[in-house]
C-alpha cells in the first residue's frame, strides 16, 4: 500500500511516500522527484485547493485566485484518516507564501468536498508515482 506524506510542486514535482507491507508491519520511505509534467488533471485537482486556503487561512480569494499550490503535507492517525496543510504561493506585488493550518481528519470529515478532493490528488500522485505523466515516454521496441 502506497501513503503519499507530501507533495511539492514547482519547476519539479516531489512526491514523498511510504510503501507499507501489511503482512510484514514494515514500511520505507521513498521521495521521487522528476522534471516531467504532471497530468492536467492531477493540476486541475491541485488547483481547486486554493478556495480552501483562502477560506482556512482568512484570505480574500479575490486576492488569492491567482495564486498557485505549491505543496501539501497529509498526516495519518491511527485510522489511517487523512489530515493536511496545503502550501500556496502569491505573486502579486511581492512573492507571498501561506501555510494552512493543519486540517486535521476531523475537519476533513466535516468538510465532504474538501476531502473528496484530497483524495482524488493522492490518487493522481499515486498515479504519477507509477509513471503516469503528460510526457509520456515510447518504448523503444515498440517504434522499430
Amino acid at each position: 500500500m502506497i501513503q503519499i506524506t507530501k507533495i511539492k510542486l514547482g519547476d519539479e514535482i516531489t512526491v514523498v511516500y511510504e510503501e507499507r507491507d501489511d503482512a510484514t508491519a514494515s514500511k520505507k520511505s521513498v521521495t521521487l522527484t522528476s522534471k516531467e509534467p504532471p497530468l492536467k488533471i492531477f493540476e486541475d485537482s491541485v488547483a481547486k485547493l486554493i478556495e480552501y486556503v483562502a477560506f482556512y487561512c482568512y484570505l480574500d480569494l479575490q486576492y488569492w485566485e491567482e495564486a498557485k499550490i505549491i505543496g501539501m503535507t497529509f498526516k495519518y492517525n491511527d485510522e489511517n484518516d487523512v489530515g493536511v496543510v496545503i502550501t500556496a504561493q502569491c505573486n502579486h506585488y511581492l512573492p507571498c507564501v501561506i501555510n494552512t493550518p493543519f486540517l486535521n481528519p476531523n475537519v476533513m470529515a466535516d468538510n465532504d468536498k474538501l476531502l473528496q478532493l484530497v483524495e482524488e490528488i493522492q490518487q493522481h500522485a499515486i498515479s504519477f508515482v507509477r509513471g503516469d505523466r503528460a510526457v509520456k515516454q515510447l518504448n523503444l521496441l515498440e517504434v522499430a
